[in-house]
Formats: structure tokens, sequence, C-alpha cells
């Protein structure tokens, strides 16, 4: 006996698992697992995609590039859905564009963090799906974007330390012309 999806063509088709979670402080995480399906009989994607590593802080938004490559002789048009965990968010997540034979692109998505734990690491994942001839095709490009501290250009802490090192340039300054006054007096006298 085989199962049959109506209109469901026989191929590859990229599924996402959200797993929800608690650390052992009580802290909600989110974590994305890819898993693929196959349906009768599948047959390797011609896309190939991957995804940058950014960094972030807690409150903050970066840039991530998808890079797309067509590894066939064909054109395809690609729709293409982005995941992301509950920590972090896009306003667009689902695109379709076409991609020519052995042609490259790259997209840009802006992610924002909800409140991602500094230290943590997030996986991201887009799948990559297209049909032709009667086959359905799909795979993943995956990256991560990591939580960091913000970080201050010069902050209150780098602002003392650059006051303590003027006074005490200062302080060492007015010794050596000092030192040198009284040479000179004592010369004088001499």
């Amino acid at each position: 006996m085989t199962l049959s999806f109506l209109g469901t063509l026989p191929g590859k088709y990229p599924l996402v698992v959200l797993t929800i979670y608690h650390d052992a402080n009580m802290y909600p995480f989110s974590t994305l697992s890819p898993h693929i399906l196959t349906y009768k009989k599948g047959y390797p994607s011609g896309i190939y995609g991957s995804i940058n590593q950014i960094e972030i802080s807690k409150e903050g938004s970066g840039d991530i590039t998808l890079s797309l490559r067509n590894l066939d002789e064909t054109t395809h048009t690609i729709n293409i859905k982005l995941y992301l965990p509950r920590e972090l968010s896009n306003g667009e997540t689902e695109k379709i564009i076409s991609l020519g034979p052995k042609e490259e692109k790259e997209l840009k998505y802006k992610i924002s963090s909800l409140g991602a734990l500094p230290g943590s690491t997030y996986s991201i994942l887009a799948s990559l799906e297209y049909e032709e001839n009667g086959y359905h095709y799909g795979t993943f490009a995956s990256g991560l974007v990591k939580i960091v501290e913000k970080k201050e250009v010069f902050g209150l802490s780098q602002w003392w330390i650059g006051i303590v090192v003027v006074i005490l340039i200062t302080i060492f300054v007015i010794y050596q012309f000092w030192s040198w006054k009284n040479e000179k007096k004592k010369k004088r006298k001499k």
C-alpha cells in the first residue's frame, strides 16, 4: 500500500521543526531542525545555498546574506522561505526568484533580536524549492546568528580611563617641567 497526496509531485520536500524548551534557569529558547521528506522518489537539488554568520546585540539587528547558486544548465524558479527561531524576527520570510543556468545571486534579509539572550547562538534556515519535469526539488541553506553584549564605541568606563590617562600625562609633564626648572635654578646658584 502506498500513500498518495492529491496533486503532490514525487520528490524532496523540506520540513522544519520548531522546538521550544527552557534552560536550567527557566529561560525560554527555541531551535529549528531541518528535515527532508522524500515522497516516492527524490533527486538531488541543482540549487545550492548558504547563509553568512552574523553577530547582533540583544536589542539590535543586522543583515544576513543568502547566497544562491544554480548548478544546472536550466533556469529554475525558486520558492525561498526563511525560518527563524522565536527570538529573532524578519518582516519578509518568503520570496520567489528566477535563477538562470549556472547563475549566482545574493539576497539580503534584515534580522532583528526579540530579546534573544546574549551569549546564545541561533540557527536560521532557508528552504529552497522548485519543480521541474514532474518532480519537486528541495534543500536547505543554513546560517548562524550570535547574540553578543552591546558594544559601545566609547562607553562610560572608557571615558574614565581616558580622563585618568590625560591626568597622569599632565602630572608627568608638569613634574618634568618643574624638575627642569629646579635644575636650571641650581645651575644659576652655582
